[in-house]
């Protein structure tokens, strides 16, 4: 598992190195209706597990998180949005069952619908999958992201805060900061 993050890390840089090329390239296209439509960006970050083990007893636990985002805007307010997100250390939780399940650097994958109720404020509400050796659970993802502007070239800084329910699995709350650039 170690080697396939290394490979989507090498990956996903190799995107963004090339999108931040054809962005260069798309610049003198101002003021056309696809402006600033896409959205990519990178985080890191905390999930605190709720029904987490360690030293052996059942407690909340945090789990260092790397996620990449990729967002289209359909209208001013309301964008649709492909996230994946890797919790990179493996870790013990108790299913619904009562039973110690081992989860290894498990990684999600989700579609995302977002809403701006305020200035660079946007909810989201979204569904996907947490992919991991032992057994993949269904999920369900509501939050909230914040972007402020780094400059007058596209790029910001984010922060997002999501809840996460996994069905037959357990329940995560995630703090991510990260860059994005918008194109």
């Amino acid at each position: 598992m170690v080697t396939s993050l290394k490979q989507i890390t090498r990956a996903l840089i190799v995107v963004l190195i090339f999108l931040s090329g054809t962005l260069h390239a798309q610049e003198g296209n101002e003021g056309t209706a696809e402006e600033n439509r896409h959205m990519v960006g990178a985080l890191i970050g905390h999930a605190l597990v709720f029904k987490g083990f360690r030293d052996g007893e059942r407690r909340s636990i945090y789990v260092p998180s790397f996620a990449v985002q990729y967002n289209y805007e359909l209208a001013p307010k309301w964008a649709l949005g492909f996230h994946v997100d890797a919790l990179i250390e493996t870790f013990v939780i108790e299913d619904p069952d009562g039973i110690e399940l081992e989860r290894e650097r498990p990684v999600a994958t989700i579609l995302v619908g977002a809403y701006e109720i305020a200035e660079r404020l946007g909810l989201i509400l979204g569904g996907g999958v947490e992919w991991e050796k032992n057994e993949n659970f269904p999920m369900a993802r509501f939050g909230v992201e914040y972007g402020v502007p780094i400059g007058n070239n596209g790029f910001e800084f984010i922060s997002t805060l999501n809840g996460d329910i996994l069905f037959g699995g357990y329940s995560t709350l995630n703090l991510g900061l990260g860059v994005a650039k918008t194109f």
